[in-house]
């Protein structure tokens, strides 16, 4: 059940500091600690305002949960196939956030691509079991990227209304 009184939309222009400044407070509580120095400077590029400003130049869209003014959690889906990075702020935690907006981004998915048979997701160790609790399912061992570990997960469409 989705939290009551958050609302779900689009980012909009002049949001990408808060939507960093969300994913950098998660990744520095839950999963920096675990990353090498390396990838956590990669991360933190990655996640950087300018970075954020230049993916929605590149076919990325991301989707915001706000309380109030504050952005309590976000979802960058790449190209409507591949969930690139999904963060909620801890006190939100299991109240649903994560699971509306991957749904969203899933919907958004099949309206762009309707012959589309499956979502992919890139998560950390600390975010694969909320993946997994939303039916997602490992497509492979543990990678690392520029320093990152992180595992890629993929979502069969077809219970979505798929045949």
């Amino acid at each position: 059940m989705a939290a009551q009184g958050i609302v779900y939309r689009q980012m909009r222009p002049g949001e990408e500091a808060l939507v960093s400044e969300l994913m950098v407070r998660s990744f520095d509580e839950f999963i920096g600690a675990g990353y090498p120095r390396a990838g956590v400077r990669d991360f933190l590029s990655y996640v950087s305002t300018p970075a954020i400003q230049e993916r929605l130049r590149r076919q990325h869209t991301i989707l915001v949960a706000l309380d109030g003014a504050r952005v309590v959690g976000a979802v960058d889906i790449d190209d409507y196939r591949h969930i690139d990075l999904l963060f909620v702020e801890k006190t939100y935690h299991g109240k649903g956030i994560a699971r509306e907006l991957v749904q969203r981004c899933i919907e958004l998915a099949l309206e762009a691509r309707p012959a589309l048979k499956e979502l992919t997701a890139d998560t950390s160790e600390y975010g694969r079991p909320a993946f997994e609790a939303m039916g997602f399912e490992p497509a492979g061992p543990q990678l690392v990227e520029h320093g990152r570990p992180f595992r890629r997960m993929r979502l069969k469409l077809k219970k979505y209304g798929r045949r």
